[in-house]
């Protein structure tokens, strides 16, 4: 049985791990003081997660063009199935005034280097296909080839491959597993998958990892997975690997000197991050 928390509850959830992880920064900070930054020697590829929310309302079409204007290379948005139709939002049901799919891809189309799509499955099964046809028909529409569907079951990737196989495919990772740090290209080759994505970053490639960055210790944490990251990217120049959703310019520095595109909320401060001699 899962346990799912109301609103109210995650809400509430959210506003005491913002509140430890403030007392806590201070401390990672000075974990890492010291740190010499790996170099970013390839120009940083920085991706809109959700588009660019901090300047306007996630997955809508002004927040990505705004991500895209102001140091996006490509931005990432949410995919719901809603009595028919394919959605750009978070939320199901959509809101009122949610975009329709190919409506924003069709105006995507030529100014974004990458576009991520997490399409959300509905609460129950026997609507893949349905789910699939529709995001699958929206790229073919648009001719946005440059976007790619995050997978996060079986049951879509095998649909992805029998409905529209020229699409690519971003294998999505959440969950550690210790002394398995290739695990994630390992799925991706076998799927024949060109990206590789790490979802909610750090800890995901080792045990110190997973007790570090809930606590709050993010940079520390992030540090410490550099080792492991090395190992990951290590012979697969041909993998496009990009991690979400980075917010802190440190931690940004450390998985673009790996290879990593960086998803995250403020693309405008994350480029002028990377792009700059230090973090500040």
């Amino acid at each position: 049985m899962t346990l799912r928390l109301q609103p109210t509850a995650r809400a509430a959830a959210s506003a005491v791990r913002s509140a430890l992880a403030m007392l806590v920064r201070p401390v990672d900070r000075l974990l890492t003081r010291h740190v010499a930054l790996p170099d970013v020697t390839n120009p940083p590829v920085v991706i809109g997660h959700r588009g660019a929310p901090r300047a306007a309302r996630e997955n809508t079409l002004a927040s990505a063009l705004h991500a895209l204007e102001t140091g996006a290379d490509g931005v990432e948005l949410d995919v719901q199935l809603h009595r028919g139709t394919a959605w750009v939002s978070h939320d199901r049901p959509p809101p009122a005034d949610a975009e329709r799919l190919e409506a924003v891809l069709a105006a995507l189309a030529g100014r974004a280097g990458r576009i991520y799509l997490d399409v959300k499955q509905p609460p129950r099964g026997g609507q893949v296909e349905a789910t699939v046809g529709l995001v699958a028909e929206a790229i073919h529409t648009t001719g946005v080839l440059e976007a790619a569907v995050v997978i996060t079951s079986p049951r879509e990737l095998a649909v992805w491959r029998e409905t529209a196989p020229e699409v690519a495919l971003l294998q999505r990772w959440t969950g550690p597993r210790p002394r398995r740090t290739r695990y994630p290209v390992n799925v991706a080759r076998r799927h024949r998958m060109r990206h590789v994505g790490l979802f909610h970053t750090g800890g995901q490639l080792g045990t110190l990892g997973r007790v570090l960055h809930p606590l709050g210790l993010v940079r520390t944490a992030a540090w410490r997975e550099l080792p492991a990251l090395r190992e990951l990217v290590a012979g697969n120049d041909d993998l496009r690997f990009v991690a979400f959703t980075i917010n802190d310019p440190f931690v940004a520095r450390i998985y673009a000197s790996q290879g990593f595109a960086i998803g995250t909320d403020r693309p405008a401060e994350i480029r002028r991050a990377l792009e700059a001699e230090d973090d500040g």
